[in-house]
């Protein structure tokens, strides 16, 4: 996938054989397998040329990284908090940068909806992205909320002395 990404245009097998064999060795049926795996899970598109076939990406390299993105969201059960922990971890650009996104995703939206109340007759509605702080949205403060990690020696454990009781009352019940 790389190579097609770097390389912006459809390439055989036999091309990306080549190139990686440049690097390292690797044999021409590995590659294969793998671009024949990527097509069937609909990753790459394939046209015959002559008697080989030329791949091509269905995906950008941003959009891939987008689903892997999503797949790792799918993977939490607690969303919000996984998004917080994922933004926790970004820099200052990459912050400024998906500051920049949402709000043209929500340009995007607004502008659709406004072609449909067009399309339907109805006058279009300036609307404003809804500031995220007053509405209460903001990420949880983990300090505040009380949520601290567990102390793991302490947790679920009993006292030695009724670890002790405990036992001395198995062995009298089951006579050992």
């Amino acid at each position: 996938m790389e190579r097609l990404w770097t390389w912006g245009r459809p390439a055989t097998v036999r091309e990306v054989v080549d190139d990686i064999n440049t690097v390292r060795p690797v044999a021409y049926t590995t590659v294969m397998t793998v671009t024949n795996i990527l097509h069937t899970k609909g990753w790459l598109l394939r046209a015959k040329q002559g008697r080989a076939w030329l791949y091509t990406p269905v995906r950008s390299r941003e959009a891939y990284a987008a689903a892997l993105m999503e797949d790792g969201l799918g993977a939490s059960k607690d969303r919000p908090a996984a998004l917080v922990h994922f933004v926790e971890n970004m820099t200052d650009d990459e912050v400024t940068a998906l500051r920049e996104a949402l709000r043209s995703v929500d340009r995007k939206s607004v502008d659709r909806d406004d072609g449909r109340r067009k399309a339907e007759g109805r006058p279009a509605e300036g609307r404003q992205a809804p500031d995220r702080q007053t509405e209460g949205r903001q990420a949880p403060d983990r300090q505040t909320e009380g949520r601290q990690a567990p102390d793991r020696q302490t947790e679920n454990r009993q006292a030695p002395d009724r670890q002790t009781e405990n036992r001395q009352t198995e062995n009298r019940e089951t006579g050992t």
